[in-house]
Parts: C-alpha cells; sequence; structure tokens
C-alpha cells in the first residue's frame, strides 16, 4: 500500500470517528490490505532447528524461517506471561503499564489503552484470537481483553493444570512417571493444542474473503511436558544432553536467582527438593517433544494459509513470549532476567520481503506493536515505546537499538508472605548484559551483574566487580539511567503509609457494635452500654473495717482502757445490745456496729481478761489513741441509693462484675464482643497436630491470631486453613465475612499463587489501604465488605508470625477495641532505657522483640538477637517490642526508646 493511499484511508477513519454512519473498508481500489496472522507460543527458548539447535525437530517453524526475516537477538521485557503479554500487545514497557505479576490485568491501571489487535479492528479488520494471546488465567473480571477483539475469543482462558487428555473411553497410560511430565498416545486434540490448530483453520476459512488480524495462540512448551507420545518418540533419550552450565554463576549475587517453584513443586520428594540427573533428563527430552508438537500445530495451520491461497496476502509473525531454564544455572522455568529467559524468537514473514533473512540487530518483543502497523499503514499511537522493525526487514544487517531491556521482580512472584523487594533491570547490548537489582523503596542499587558475551556467551561468572571492566560498568550504568525511569513501586497498590494514616483510616471504618443484654458476670472485658444505679446503700449500716472491738471512741482517747465485753457480733448478724461508755463489742470486719459505737480497735492491739462468773469477761487495750471514726464506715458512705455507680461506655473489668453483683445487677448492657473469624491461607501450611512433609510449615497463625483475639475481648471463629485455590477460598472467605471482622493471614498481595485479593474483590470487599511503614508487617492489607446492618472489617496479615502478630498489635487491636466501645486510640508504649548499643537498617519504622527489666529505680530493655519475621521462638523470650524510629539508625547505649507490651 503506498503512502498516499495510507493518507486516505486515515482521513476516511477520521470522519467515520466524526460522522459515525460509515464503515470503510481498510484497503481502496489501489491497494489491498494485508492480513495478519499472529502465531504466539508459551514458555519457548530458541530451541529450534533454524536458530542452530542440532537436537531440536521443528520443520514447520524453520520452513517458516526460510520463508521470512528470523532476528536473532529479540528480547522479551519481564521472562513471565502476564508482563510480556501485556507490553507487547500494548508496545509499552511494564513500568509504564504497572504490570509485574499475573494477576493484575493492564486495563486496571490503563483502561483507554488500544491494543494491537484493537488497532487493527479499528480500521475495519476482523479481529479474532483462538488460543492464549493475553494472559490465560486469574483475572475474571476480563479473562482476556473483550475489547480488543472483534468476535468472542476462544480457548484463550484456562489454566495450564487443566490441559489434560480428553479421549473417550478408559483414562490413556502415562508412560513417563516423572513430575511435570506425560507421555500418553492419544490424537494431538486430546490436549489444548491440537483442538486450537483446528479452530485457528476453521476461523481462516471463514475470514478468508476479509482483511483479518488471526492471532492464534498455543500453549506450549509450557509445563507441563505432555504432548501425545509420538512427539516424544522423535527423541532417543540419550540424544538428550545435560543442561550447560549446570551451576550458578560465579559470584552472582542471590537476588539474581529463584526457587524455580513451577517446575520445583513436582520434585519435593527428592533429595533437597530438585530433579534427580535422570528426572533432569525426562524433563529436557519432554521440553523437546513439546516443541515439536507445537511445530506440527503450527505446520497445520500454516499449510490451510497457503491452501486457501492466502499467503501472499498474509504478514505471518511468529513469537515466544519467554524463554525457559531446563537446569542451566541451577534454574528452572522463567522468572529470572539470564540470557535464556530473556531471549525469544521472533520471525516476520511478509510477501514483498526476501524469504530466509536473519536480522541480528538487537530488538525486543515491543517492537511488534509499531511494526504491524507500519507493515500494514495505520496509525499507531504516538505513546507506543517500541521501535518499527521494518528497517531490519528491509536490511537485516542494519540495526534500529543500541540496547534491549529486560526486568524482573525480587521474590519471582511477590506475595504478602514474600513482600515486593527489589526491581531488576537488566540492559542487553552488543557484548554485555548488565543489570541493576533496586530496592522498591527508596531505589538504591543493592547488587549489580555484568556477563562479557563475547568471553562468556553461557554467563558463567558475574564480572561486576572485576577491576578490567570498571569502566565499562561506569558507562553501562550511565546509559541505563539515561534510558531507564524506575517507577515509584505501589505494585499496584495504595502508597506504602505511615502508621499513624492507616489509623487514621481504620478508624473511619471501625464503629462500636451493638448493645446486648448480658449475665455481668460474662462482661468481662465488655464495654458497659448503660448507666447504672446502687438500688441500696453501701454500706446499708455503719460497719467495722478490723477485726477486734467496737468502742466509745472517748473511752480510748489515750490509747489505753479497760472495758467490759458486752456482747459478740460476727458478720451476717445485728448487735442486740447499744455501746454505752466502759463497754466493748467484740466484732469481726464488715460486721453491723451496734447503737452508741463510733470507733473500733484491731484485735491485734488487745488482751482478754476472763471472767470467772461466766461472763465475756474484759478487753484490755493498749494501742494509740482512738479518735471518732477510726476503723469503721458510716452507712451510704461508699454510695448511696439511687446513686450512678458506672457510667455508660466503662470497661467493665472484675471490680465493675463486684460492682454489679453489689447493686444487685446480675444482668446488664453491653457492647457486644465482635466475632472476628481467623483464616490462614497456603498450600505449604498444614495442621499444627500434622508432622510437616517437605516444603511443607505448621500453621501456627490461625492459633496464634485466635488467642490474640481472645486477648483483645473479642470471640475468635476458627476457620482453619485454606489452599490456594480459587474454590475453596471463596468458601471460606465467605464464611468469614458472616463476622463483625474477618482476619486473614498470608496470601493478600498479587504473588503466582495469591488468590485472596482477587476473591475478596469478587465478593464485594474495598481495599482502603495495603502497605503499611513498618517492621516487620509491612504487607498488611485493610479493607470493609458493606453489609445489611454493619460493615465487616477485613484485615489481610503478613504470612510469617512475628509480622501478623506485631501488625495485629499495631492496627487490629485498636480495630478491636473500637468496636468493643472503647475509645479509638493506638496501642500504648512506655519508655525504657537501652542496656545495649543497637542498629537497624532503616527505610521503616522497626518493632524489635526485646526483654525489659526494672530495678525499682530504672527500667531497661535489651533487644534480643532475631532470625526475622518466622523466628517465634525468640518472640517467646520477649516481654516487649522496642520501637527503632525509621529515620535513625544508630542507638547508643542508655539512649531513652519507647516500647510496647508483649
Amino acid at each position: 500500500m503506498n503512502h498516499r493511499v495510507g493518507q486516505l484511508r486515515r482521513l476516511v477513519f477520521v470522519l467515520v470517528g466524526l460522522l459515525g454512519w460509515v464503515i470503510v473498508p481498510p484497503n481502496t481500489a489501489d491497494a489491498k490490505a494485508r492480513n495478519v496472522l499472529f502465531i504466539a507460543v508459551d514458555d519457548m527458548r530458541v530451541e529450534l532447528g533454524c536458530y542452530g539447535d542440532t537436537i531440536a525437530k521443528s520443520p514447520n517453524i524453520d520452513r517458516l524461517a526460510s520463508q521470512g526475516t528470523l532476528f536473532q537477538r529479540a528480547y522479551c521485557q519481564q521472562a513471565v506471561c502476564n508482563p510480556s503479554r501485556a507490553s507487547l500487545l500494548t508496545g509499552l514497557r511494564p513500568d509504564t503499564i504497572r504490570i509485574w505479576d499475573l494477576p493484575t490485568h493492564f486495563r486496571e491501571h490503563e483502561p483507554e489503552l488500544v491494543t494491537l489487535p484493537q488497532l487493527f479492528k479499528q480500521n475495519g479488520y476482523h479481529a479474532q484470537c483462538v488460543g492464549k494471546i493475553f494472559h490465560n488465567w486469574r483475572q475474571d473480571d476480563y479473562q482476556g481483553d473483550p475489547t480488543s477483539w472483534s468476535v468472542p475469543s476462544q480457548m484463550h482462558y484456562n489454566s495450564h493444570g487443566n490441559d489434560t487428555p480428553q479421549v473417550e473411553g478408559k483414562a490413556p497410560t502415562d508412560y513417563s512417571g516423572v513430575p511435570r511430565t506425560e507421555m500418553c498416545d492419544v490424537p494431538d486434540e486430546a490436549y489444548f493444542d491440537g483442538r486450537i490448530a483446528q479452530l485457528a483453520i476453521d476461523a481462516l476459512q471463514q475470514v478468508q474473503d476479509q482483511p483479518f488480524f488471526l492471532a492464534v495462540g498455543f500453549w506450549k512448551p509450557h509445563a507441563p511436558f505432555n504432548p501425545p507420545k509420538r512427539y516424544w518418540d522423535l527423541y532417543d533419550r540419550s540424544d538428550v544432553q545435560p543442561p550447560e552450565p549446570a551451576e550458578a554463576p560465579a559470584d552472582v549475587p542471590p537476588l539474581a536467582m529463584h526457587d524455580s517453584r513451577e517446575i520445583r513443586r513436582g520434585f519435593k520428594d527428592r533429595p533437597d527438593g530438585r530433579p534427580t540427573v535422570e528426572d533432569t533428563l525426562a524433563l529436557r527430552h519432554g521440553y523437546y517433544a513439546a516443541i515439536s508438537y507445537v511445530d506440527a500445530q503450527i505446520g497445520k495451520v500454516l499449510d490451510e494459509l497457503e491452501r486457501l491461497g492466502l499467503r501472499d496476502d498474509t504478514i505471518v509473525v511468529f513469537w515466544s513470549d519467554h524463554g525457559f531454564h531446563l537446569g542451566e544455572h541451577t534454574l528452572w522455568a522463567k522468572t529470572s532476567n539470564f540470557e535464556l529467559d530473556a531471549r525469544v524468537p521472533v520471525i516476520i514473514a511478509t510477501p514483498e520481503h526476501t524469504g530466509g533473512q536473519r536480522a541480528e540487530g538487537l530488538v525486543e518483543l515491543l517492537d511488534l506493536y509499531p511494526t504491524l502497523a507500519d507493515l500494514c499503514d495505520l496509525q499507531a499511537p504516538e505513546n507506543l515505546e517500541g521501535k518499527s522493525l521494518r528497517p531490519l526487514l528491509d536490511e537485516p544487517g542494519g540495526t534500529v537499538k543500541d540496547a534491549v531491556f529486560t526486568q524482573h521482580t525480587r521474590p519471582a512472584y511477590p506475595s504478602t508472605k514474600e513482600p515486593l523487594v527489589a526491581m531488576g533491570y537488566s540492559m542487553r547490548t552488543d557484548q554485555f548484559r548488565y543489570t541493576e537489582w533496586c530496592s522498591v523503596e527508596d531505589g538504591h542499587v543493592m547488587a549489580r551483574e555484568l556477563y562479557d558475551h563475547e568471553e562468556d556467551p553461557l554467563e558463567t561468572a558475574n564480572r561486576a566487580d572485576d577491576s578490567r571492566y570498571a569502566d565499562t560498568m561506569k558507562s553501562l550504568a550511565a546509559q541505563m539511567a539515561a534510558t531507564i525511569t524506575r517507577p515509584e513501586f505501589t505494585y499496584g497498590q495504595t502508597k506504602m503509609i505511615p502508621i499513624e494514616e492507616a489509623l487514621r483510616l481504620i478508624e473511619q471504618h471501625a464503629k462500636p457494635l451493638a448493645a446486648i443484654d448480658v449475665a455481668a458476670v460474662d462482661a468481662l472485658g465488655m464495654t458497659l452500654a448503660e448507666d447504672v444505679a446502687s438500688d441500696i446503700d453501701s454500706p446499708p449500716y455503719d460497719k467495722a473495717l478490723v477485726d477486734g472491738y467496737a468502742v466509745v471512741a472517748d473511752d480510748v482517747k489515750s490509747g489505753t482502757a479497760r472495758l467490759k465485753i458486752l456482747e459478740e457480733v460476727t458478720a451476717g448478724r445485728m448487735p442486740t445490745q447499744p455501746l454505752a461508755s466502759g463497754l466493748a463489742t467484740r466484732i469481726m470486719t464488715g460486721a453491723p456496729l451496734p447503737d452508741g459505737c463510733d470507733a473500733a480497735v484491731m484485735v491485734e492491739t488487745t488482751e482478754v481478761e476472763s471472767d470467772a462468773k461466766g461472763g465475756l469477761g474484759h478487753v484490755v487495750i493498749q494501742g494509740k489513741p482512738i479518735k471518732p471514726g477510726v476503723n469503721v464506715m458510716s452507712r451510704a458512705q461508699a454510695m448511696q441509693r439511687g446513686q450512678k455507680v458506672l457510667q455508660a461506655g466503662s470497661l467493665i473489668r472484675p471490680v465493675e462484675v463486684g460492682l454489679l453483683a453489689e447493686v444487685g445487677r446480675v444482668r446488664v448492657k453491653a457492647i457486644a464482643r465482635p466475632r472476628v473469624a481467623v483464616l490462614s491461607t497456603g498450600d505449604e501450611v498444614v495442621p499444627a497436630e500434622t508432622t510437616p512433609q517437605a516444603a511443607q510449615i505448621r500453621n501456627s497463625n490461625g492459633p496464634l491470631l485466635a488467642s490474640f483475639v481472645v486477648s483483645c475481648g473479642a470471640v475468635p471463629i476458627e476457620l482453619g486453613i485454606a489452599p490456594d485455590e480459587i474454590g475453596s477460598l471463596r468458601a471460606a472467605i465467605q464464611r468469614g465475612l458472616e463476622a463483625d471482622m474477618l482476619v486473614l493471614s498470608g496470601g493478600v498481595s498479587a504473588g503466582v499463587l495469591d488468590l485472596v485479593p482477587q476473591v475478596l474483590s469478587e465478593l464485594g470487599v474495598q481495599q482502603v489501604f495495603h502497605k503499611v511503614q513498618l517492621k516487620p508487617g509491612k504487607p498488611v492489607w485493610f479493607g470493609t465488605k458493606t453489609g445489611e446492618n454493619a460493615d465487616t472489617l477485613v484485615f489481610g496479615l503478613p504470612g510469617n508470625p512475628v509480622g501478623a502478630l506485631v501488625a495485629g498489635m499495631l492496627l487490629v487491636r485498636p480495630a478491636l477495641r473500637h468496636m468493643l466501645g472503647q475509645p479509638f486510640a493506638a496501642t500504648p508504649t512506655f519508655g525504657a532505657v537501652l542496656s545495649t548499643a543497637f542498629k537497624h537498617k532503616g527505610g521503616r519504622p522497626t518493632y524489635h522483640p526485646s526483654v525489659v527489666k526494672s530495678d525499682g529505680t530504672e527500667v531497661t530493655v535489651e533487644p534480643l538477637t532475631w532470625h526475622g519475621s518466622a523466628d517465634l521462638c525468640t518472640l517467646s523470650r520477649a516481654n516487649a517490642l522496642v520501637h527503632f524510629p525509621a529515620e535513625q539508625l544508630e542507638f547508643a547505649a542508655g539512649e531513652l526508646v519507647e516500647a510496647v507490651e508483649l
């Protein structure tokens, strides 16, 4: 299509937008629009015959390479599915669209973006999706991106774990026996990709008479490696080579590595939880077989394109979302910045360009958007961050970029259990791969890597600290700084807020519960919801406060006296005779005083002289002078009948329970105790009574948080453990939302198995904040679910128990106290003197387990040696948490600090 025709068509579509009543096809009499067949594969590294691999059997992709231009050095923008695909399909880097995880859909941040297929749809093309193009899972509100397509997508939204052989009759035999693989003698159509190939063929037949953008997304070679047996049989196991290099790069920073969970989760019963040598060869065999399987399906689609006579009018693009490790560097799967994960196969075959070309220039997946817009003469959005690759199609020996960029999070799948710590930015130039791992809190560079691909193409040694490369490091760092603008990493949530702001937001949503009628003896820790008056005088009579003798004070004004004992009165009996001068009544504590008595002397200051005539005898008093009113309480001195003795809002302590009984109130109105549902989440969590297996932990959070709830005066409802599975989580959370508060531990961030936010959103829970400037406890999540009578408060606490308890003490406890009817207030602190010097990393206020002691004159505190937020053992030896402010890193012995009682 010539440029003049393109301008004319764009002008017509402007008029379409303005007038809204004319539809113009994307071609004119002078030129015919190019169709686009857009073929994607999943997790395929450059393990293809056309890329020089001598083992892989990929004749159909090799044939496409012979018809088009193969890009030798193409790189993804993040080596995990959702960010990579979202970046390619929007033409924007992951940081720009703020997509770094699996659950977050790009339209949550950028709802008005025009995607690559959407651009073609807007320009009159039939845009259709068959298979996996956008991310395939954990985005239920979107399920792909319907806005991008002309018709509903097919086989695009599912889990790789559901790709099991679908056959009639008996389930097929699996001849593999190795985890994460499957070898069944079944037809191609038993699995997703065989059916996708047929759907793509059907689609080609249906759209052949109109301009089309047909995206065909195959699910393989993504694990599990389960192609039909015939593709395994293409390879002899003895030809499959072990990984090279097998060891991690020399001097590699730990941040560059990851736990390889996608594959290793199937090998928990193996030594060190890793595939054995035999397992490794089987996995690599299965990966090759999966490549050949998907290659065969691509061949079917390409054959149909040619059979229909569409090849000369169609641009065919082939790409993978990222590479893959198969044991190299000790790693499995993706989620690194190494070459094996970052580099991808890309082939573009156009009718007008020479076939069999090889472009050596550096390119990125996000370049495909502007390239296709350019090749089809469409006006692309101005904000695209890629470049058209047309110059390399025209001149494959040229270049369009000096460097390309890949990035990844650490941990590889951030979550509440494993909070986002760093982003690794990796820059690939002609000779080097340079990587900076940057803190997401303050941006400082935590680690660097440098690999020299001229000397070390397998990236076996990190040269960042090699003095020979000092100048190179400076130059590459400057180049990266000039190119990459790092965002503020709020990780798809609200910004990390100070604890004071978090408390303010909680106070806005926490409300006292309704009053209930309750037995006074059961009301301990509750808040009185009514004023209480006395129905009696207290005491109801003048009474003695000591065991001893009731006397007339004037008789004992000198401190000594000899008085006749008139009678004995015990508690519960009334005197029978009035008292006069010279007389005394033996009396017990609490007993009524006889008339005429105005004081009492203690029995310890007296001796009794017996009476030979059988009377009670005389009492001899030898003590201090006695005045009227000593050791006696007058009637109604404590309270009078009708007097208000307790006020609504009073906290009911044991003394209030006793007072209620004294005034005859066996039942009272009090603010109801909050019912708090407690739920632990995670596949790795097992009940406390269970012996944990490899990679499992006991559920300490559940009992810890339930007992914490009791200590706050609330009623725990223990929901047990919910695994990382949508249905189970939904059922458990639904039960929890029936309570006044739901407290979850773990699973509320956006890691690969953190499904809780999705379920909470589906169930109508509105997020208020996520992440607090607090250590431990930063990932804390808070939201509310509106109910008919009251809102349910939802707290998502860290999966590590110490972080959960600290966040609970500082954030959940004030909410519970307020729901119990008490004034909203932060957890109280007290002052103490450091007994030893202390240093911390800063960045966030830290609450450190410590031991407080007092010698009666000074309160001192000693921080304990603590091993992090999973270390309950050390916390059990502590009786306080010392608050170390973020802005001060060093504290001297003798310095005054604040502490919170445990």
